[in-house]
């Protein structure tokens, strides 16, 4: 499931009463830090496969 997916279903669930609108505000924080962290660390290897490719080209 996507993050964009989990963090809609907090914000449901805090609407319709199943966490409470505090529970769901954290569960939607905390998945836009994890989604965060994923974001960069996805960037720093996809800059690190560039160089490589670019040794590659170089050679």
């Amino acid at each position: 499931m996507k993050t964009y997916q989990k963090i809609s279903m907090a914000t449901l669930f805090g609407v319709f009463g199943v966490v409470s609108t505090t529970q769901a505000q954290e569960i939607t924080a905390e998945l836009e830090e994890v989604t965060g962290t994923a974001e960069q660390e996805q960037s720093k290897k996809l800059a690190k496969l560039r160089k490589i490719a670019e040794l590659f080209k170089k050679s």
